[in-house]
């Protein structure tokens, strides 16, 4: 898994390993360690949400998405699923998760 922020962009590249582990209903996640802390960045499958979300929370950086959504679209033809997700003072955060096809 590859995570690219850019802007107001989160960008997640997710390896056919990672996609194999998604249809096993696994969630993923990675952790970079800093001096003191370390930040997490998870994909996680929440089936009691409808429509994706990213949170961030004592260093703890994720999106949730549905398994149903996320899993029928590992199967697809599709490469890349992108949504825009609604902040506070009419900010917007663009959420994309996508195949790697070269790994």
């Amino acid at each position: 898994m590859k995570i690219r922020i850019s802007n107001n962009t989160l960008s997640v590249r997710l390896s056919s390993e990672d996609l194999q582990q998604i249809t096993e209903g696994h969630n993923l996640t990675l952790a970079l360690p800093f001096p003191g802390e370390t930040l997490e960045f998870s994909l996680i499958q929440n089936s009691l949400i409808e429509m994706p979300i990213a949170q961030l929370n004592n260093g703890k950086m994720g999106i949730e998405m549905n398994p149903n959504d996320l899993q029928g679209w590992v199967k697809s033809r599709e490469i890349e699923l992108q949504w825009t997700q609604l902040l506070p003072n009419n900010h917007t955060l663009r959420l994309v998760v996508e195949k790697d096809l070269m790994g």
